[in-house]
């Protein structure tokens, strides 16, 4: 045969036997098995309670070359094994809520799951605190604060108690108590899900009409043991010319008929605490307040513009960070209107 005619023949076969080793290579890798590895099983998402241990499970078809399924994210700080696509964590703690994966891989391929593990745990109290919110006029209006932080999943229910009488029940972990001397008495907190309880502290609050003294006894604080007794003691901050002494009123209130239905109300301050005028008709039950500013002290000196004829009376009282003093005496007024003063006609 000629050579050139052997040499376009071996060249047409080349590319036939190309595919028949495909062939051939594809049927062998069919009869032998060999394929990507796939999981079979795998666990779902689960919840357990804390201290309890779980056994996670993945298994798969190995494919080949052959493959073992492996738990490759493991992001538990609990102890734990694992082998051959069982993974085992032992006393669970909150520490091991966290999404789990496990995966199997070979020369041809990978595949994973994943699924997510979720801790119960009971209450576990981490801190407590004490909040005043200051009022300096109204005593009324000042609030303490009684605070704890809880942890606990699910999330606790915060029982407030006063004299071992109940006063709320809610996921709120705070209590706010207004200021004032009936509100003195022994606060209790306990924190409670369905896996247990937790003492929160014992608040012994004592109230006067100027200090608040708030002693806590805590039996465990997380990572800081017990506390014996701690106290606190509040006091109301002062204006100028506040004292802790009760407000006296003015006992020297002189009134003085001007044009009109306008009269002048005079009297002397004792000190520059804020002074109120009280007026109302007599016989009625409701005060006209009037305020009145700290200026020309200690000589106050006001105009009264009463809304109509008639009598009248007439007090001033003084105010400070611990209430309302008693009224002045009662200084009885009628009112007529005139153009000039000197008509209207004045008892005490």
């Amino acid at each position: 045969m000629p050579h050139d005619k052997l040499a376009l023949r071996m060249v047409a076969a080349v590319p036939f036997w190309n595919v028949v080793f495909s062939i051939a290579l594809l049927l062998s890798r069919l009869v032998q098995g060999q394929g990507q590895p796939t999981i079979i099983n795998s666990p779902n998402d689960a919840t357990i309670n804390a201290t309890d241990s779980i056994t996670l499970t993945c298994t798969a078809e190995p494919g080949c070359p052959p493959a073992q399924p492996n738990w490759v994210q493991v992001p538990t700080t609990d102890k734990f094994s694992k082998t051959n696509g069982i993974l085992i964590i032992y006393n669970v703690t909150k520490n091991s809520t966290a999404t789990y994966k496990c995966a199997v891989e070979n020369t041809l391929g990978r595949e994973e799951r994943q699924m997510k593990l979720t801790v119960q745990y009971p209450p576990g109290l981490l801190s407590v605190q004490l909040v005043y919110n200051i009022a300096v006029d109204k005593l009324d209006s000042s609030v303490l604060q009684l605070k704890v932080s809880v942890d606990a999943f699910p999330a606790p229910s915060i029982i407030w108690k006063k004299n071992d009488k109940v006063l709320q029940r809610s996921t709120d972990q705070f209590l706010d108590v207004t200021v004032e001397t009936s509100n003195s008495g022994t606060y209790t907190c306990t924190a409670e899900n369905i896996l247990g309880s937790i003492s929160c502290g014992n608040f012994e609050v004592t109230m006067t009409d100027w200090k608040v003294k708030v002693v806590i006894s805590v039996s465990s604080v997380a990572g800081a043991g017990g506390i014996a007794a701690v106290a606190y003691i509040f006091y109301r901050k002062m204006r100028k010319g506040q004292t802790t002494d009760s407000p006296k009123a003015p006992s020297d209130i002189q009134l003085t008929p001007k044009f009109g239905l306008k009269v002048q109300i005079q009297w002397t301050a004792e000190s520059k605490l804020p002074h109120k005028i009280l007026y109302r008709p007599e016989g009625s039950d409701s005060w006209t307040e009037m305020k009145v500013t700290t200026d020309n002290y200690p000589c106050y000196r006001r105009i009264i513009d009463f809304p109509q004829e008639g009598n009248y009376e007439v007090c001033v009282l003084v105010t400070n960070g611990r209430g309302v003093s008693d009224k002045s005496h009662i200084v009885r007024i009628a009112v007529k209107a005139s153009p000039r003063p000197g008509e209207a006609d004045m008892s005490v």
